[in-house]
């Protein structure tokens, strides 16, 4: 007799490098927003079964992790500044930025909505050489504290 293995819905981590970090906020205003294809009377609107439109809407998004985040960018000139909400309670947003980045911010500042979300965390990203200028936008991903967190944030998820 064959064993049927239960499917398991495993927690999404997600990272957004720069601009990244834009796009994924957007997507996920507009799923909850039902905004573009995300309309419910759109002809594009997707189909699709409902653990699949779930997980294409990121309600199983554990950890959102942004680096060099440019959202201030675009909604600078907005009236009302408002972040996505959680896609689930367990859901946690951090911002990892480096004050030398000039397009790398934190977000708490945004906004009331922003500063209940997003955990900003200040770093010094890259090498000796860029951490202290604007090439540190590019830094992220070579620093020991921003890679640290994003290794410990993962095996906190396969405990």
């Amino acid at each position: 007799m064959a064993r049927h293995a239960k499917k398991t819905i495993l927690p999404i981590v997600l990272v957004a490098q720069s601009l990244g970090g834009q796009v994924i906020s957007n997507y996920i205003w507009d799923t909850k927003e039902k905004n573009g294809i995300w309309e419910i009377d759109n002809r594009d609107y997707p189909e699709f079964e409902v653990k699949e439109e779930k997980f294409i809407k990121f309600e199983f998004l554990r950890y959102f992790l942004t680096t060099g985040c440019n959202i201030p960018l675009f909604v600078a000139g907005f009236e009302q500044i408002k972040a996505i909400t959680k896609p689930n309670p367990d859901f946690q947003w951090f911002n990892y930025y480096d004050e030398d980045d000039v397009l790398g911010w934190p977000l708490q500042g945004l906004s009331d909505s922003y500063r209940e979300i997003v955990e900003d965390i200040a770093i010094d990203s890259g090498s000796e050489l860029i951490n202290w200028n604007p090439f540190s936008h590019t830094g992220y991903w070579a620093d020991d504290n921003f890679v640290t967190d994003l290794c410990q944030k993962i095996n906190s998820l396969l405990d």
